[in-house]
């Protein structure tokens, strides 16, 4: 396959030389390096949106720094809500919370 297309690309290869020159070349630098410029900006305002985006979702969730929600201890000035236990038996031998167990 390699040898069988090998004279179409030696000639495609001529060709572009023939028409290729310096200011050419020099123009299609000039224009990467302005859609180099526009990329960085794009690159920029999309982890800007993006930065915006997870605060907004941190606000709306009420999540801390770590992710965590933080629920009713925020909306009750910083005092954390004490939330019983799961599955915890009480004096009686009874389990109290959780789901049921058995069969």
């Amino acid at each position: 396959m390699i040898y069988a297309c090998r004279q179409p690309r030696l000639a495609m290869n001529a060709c572009m030389l023939q028409y290729q020159n310096q200011d050419e070349l020099d123009a299609a630098r000039s224009k990467w390096f302005e859609l180099a410029e526009e990329r960085k900006k794009a690159r920029l305002e999309h982890k800007r949106q993006l930065a915006d985006a997870k605060d907004k979702h941190k606000e709306w969730w009420n999540l801390d720094d770590s992710g965590r929600l933080q629920g009713k201890k925020l909306e009750e000035g910083g005092e954390g809500v004490r939330r019983r236990e799961e599955n915890k038996v009480d004096s009686s031998g009874v389990r109290r919370g959780g789901v049921w167990g058995g069969t």
